[in-house]
């Protein structure tokens, strides 16, 4: 019988017990290897960047920012508060996905793409935290973030909801260019020395008193301190600094009164300045074209700031703007005259309508001309506004005497001291000024034109409405001003540097001169009769003058008329002020300029508007 032979071979079990054992030793051994490099990594190599991100993973310190101050009138209404508001913040570092969180945030709230994509590629920086997206999120943008953001961040830590202030206007346009607006510091800012402790997201004054006066009103930042645990959850929070609101601001302002004048004007291009004719207080102060503040608490659009832009519509008339101030400007001109006994207020001048001048082509004319006024006074000029006989005086200045008193009484080309920024101090010419930039010496027809308020000469409506302050006030130089106090129950000066105040050496009789000769422009026959009052006595001086070529080379008029009331004992100073009118005459603007001076003195009483 056959028989096979079983197979013999057996694997040698040392081997194989062998074989495992060297995997198994190198195993440990790679994997101690790649335990050592960890640990090396991230205890030497790495060690701040986690030892920073395990410190944020404890403790994270949180900035709230305060509320700004509120703005009033003299009389406690609101013109500016802060409310409550909603802001977007980013922390890259717990964003899973950028490019599916992006597209989900950019689909819930308008934000710029390149921003968003910018603040995303910090998340592997070692102090990244949280950044400023967005301010003042709308209704609609915080509902489609809250329905969609757990798509697109899952966790609910990328992207941060966070109440926080907007600036509110309560009466909308009412005060605008003197108030001006906020917004969210530039880049440009941050880098100034007044803004060297403000974060990317603060809201800073841009124009106006909320610019003037940003230190005051801009408050100080709480700051808590939260203990968190991996997850984000918060453990324990405390205030390590109170939040401090911003310091209220009570203008001297009367809001009743500033309405009126709006009303009045609005129609032109132009101002409206009332303001206390002894201390220098802005009672109302209105520029037209205008535009609402509130704007500014969201993103204002690009074809919403083209046409404000090109309406001229922040442009503030009122301290910005610089124009020849036309005839207004001849009661400085009689008040020098007589200061230096250069005329003889009962002498007469004859006006033939023109003036001749030696070595001048054409003739220097009266506005009357071909007509005349014939022989005049000096109140009889003032009145009737004769070119002619103001020709004649100021052709005798000794021009740079004059041009101090101008400067020194006058303000003219000097600050008005008023708590705005960028203000215009406007431009008086002299002898050494056209002959650097004209190459001609001064002749006498350049003063002739300046004791018509023409020629290298222009002022500000605030300016004017300051020198007629002085005049109306015995020579007192005052300083135009917004703020009244900061609380409602005690006086408080400006805390801005002021102009040391003086009186200007004058001689009585010069004073009541000009006043009584502003007196007479408003009785019957005056340029200025539309501004007789039945309830008072108005003083006042009415100024056409030439302004700029408009685009189709035609000469514009600008319009003024200044005014003080009442004109025995003057309490306020009123300037109007209307640039390119339609209108004829600055006469024409005195029905409208007496019925605010009326209203004021309606709502004042004997209390001064409070």
């Amino acid at each position: 019988m056959l028989r096979l032979k079983k197979n013999t071979y057996r694997p040698n079990n040392q081997d194989i017990a062998g074989y495992k054992s060297f995997l198994l030793i190198l195993f440990i051994i790679t994997a101690l290897g790649f335990l050592v490099y960890r640990l090396v990594d991230l205890q030497i190599s790495r060690r701040d960047y986690y030892q920073t991100r395990a410190e944020s993973n404890i403790y994270r310190t949180t900035l709230e920012h305060s509320p700004r101050g509120t703005i009033y009138d003299r009389n406690g209404i609101k013109l500016a508060e802060d409310i409550s508001s909603f802001h977007l913040y980013l922390d890259p570092r717990l964003v899973q996905d950028s490019s599916y969180f992006k597209k989900g945030l950019l689909e819930a709230i308008n934000l710029d793409p390149t921003k968003l994509e910018d603040s995303l590629n910090q998340k592997n920086m070692p102090d990244a935290g949280l950044i400023f997206l967005k301010a003042n999120l709308s209704d609609q943008e915080i509902a489609k973030f809250n329905e969609t953001r757990f798509q697109f961040d899952p966790e609910g830590k990328g992207a941060i909801i966070r109440e926080g202030f907007k600036r509110h206007y309560p009466q909308g346009k009412l005060l605008s260019h003197a108030l001006g607006y906020t917004g969210i510091i530039s880049i440009e800012e941050l880098k100034e020395n007044d803004f060297k402790q403000y974060l990317p997201d603060e809201r800073v004054g841009k124009q106006g008193l909320e610019r003037y006066y940003e230190s005051l009103l801009h408050g100080t930042k709480g700051i808590s301190i939260q203990r968190i645990d991996a997850l984000g959850k918060v453990l324990e929070e405390k205030t390590h600094k109170e939040v401090e609101k911003g310091s209220d601001l009570y203008l001297s302002i009367d809001a009743r009164l500033q309405k009126k004048v709006e009303d009045l004007i609005q129609d032109h291009v132009g101002t409206c300045i009332i303001m206390d004719a002894q201390e220098g207080e802005i009672l109302a102060y209105a520029s037209y074209p205008d535009f609402d503040p509130n704007i500014f608490s969201t993103e204002i659009s690009q074809t919403l700031w083209d046409r404000l832009v090109e309406e001229r519509a922040f442009f503030d008339i009122a301290v910005q703007g610089t124009y020849a101030p036309g005839s207004t400007f001849k009661p400085l001109v009689a008040l020098y005259a007589l200061e230096n006994n250069l005329i003889n207020p009962k002498e007469k001048i004859t006006c033939r309508g023109f003036i001749d001048v030696p070595g001048v082509e054409g003739k220097y004319q009266c506005y009357v001309f071909p007509g005349s006024h014939g022989p005049l006074k000096m109140t009889e000029a003032m009145k009737l506004s004769c070119d002619v006989y103001f020709y004649e005086i100021a052709k005798k200045f000794p021009i740079l005497s004059f041009l101090k008193f101008a400067k020194d009484f006058g303000g003219i080309s000097q600050s008005t001291g008023v708590d705005l920024p960028f203000e215009n101090t406007g431009f008086l010419g002299s002898p050494d000024y056209k002959m650097e930039y004209y190459g001609f010496p001064w002749f006498e027809g350049d003063s002739m034109n300046l004791g018509i308020g023409q020629g290298f000469l222009s002022v500000s409506p605030l300016q004017l409405a300051c020198l007629y302050s002085r005049l109306a006030n015995g020579g007192k130089l005052v300083q135009a001003k917004f703020l009244k106090n900061l609380d409602q129950n005690s006086e408080a000066e400006n805390l801005k540097k002021q102009k040391k105040l003086e009186k200007y050496k004058l001689k009585e009789e010069n004073l009541n001169q000009i006043r009584n000769d502003l007196e007479a422009v408003v009785a019957p026959g005056g340029t200025a009769w539309s501004l007789h009052s039945q309830k008072l006595k108005i003083a006042a001086k009415t100024g056409t003058a030439e302004g700029i070529k408009t685009s189709q080379g035609e000469t514009s008029w600008d319009l003024w008329l200044a005014a003080f009331a009442p004109a025995d004992h003057p309490k306020i100073v009123a300037v109007m002020m209307f640039e390119n009118s339609s209108l004829e005459f600055g006469g024409n603007l005195a029905p409208l300029l007496k019925e605010a001076i009326e209203f004021w003195f309606e709502l004042s009483g004997t209390n001064g508007g409070n």
